[in-house]
């Protein structure tokens, strides 16, 4: 299996987890947060690029979409504030 294709259904599976547990979870900061922290930050755009996809329903433009990278991008600077 492609490293590509493996994050994607590494992905899925913890958006589908999350929503389960609540619809409020923001499991693109969650994510985010985990692969910044365990030394592989390259994948945090993966993590955008499937949220912005499948929860922002691919609209890069909408509010949706700002949403989710302010989130992302607030999750990252308060957990390297904590590192």
């Amino acid at each position: 299996m492609q490293e590509s294709s493996l994050m994607a259904v590494l992905l899925a599976e913890i958006r589908q987890l999350a929503l389960k547990t609540s619809k409020r979870v923001k499991w693109h900061v969650i994510a985010s947060i985990a692969l910044a922290g365990s030394n592989a930050p390259d994948e945090v755009a993966h993590v955008l690029r499937y949220a912005l996809q499948h929860d922002a329903n691919g609209d890069v433009q909408g509010t949706a979409a700002r949403r989710i990278a302010r989130e992302t991008r607030e999750g990252l600077v308060k957990s390297g504030q904590l590192m």
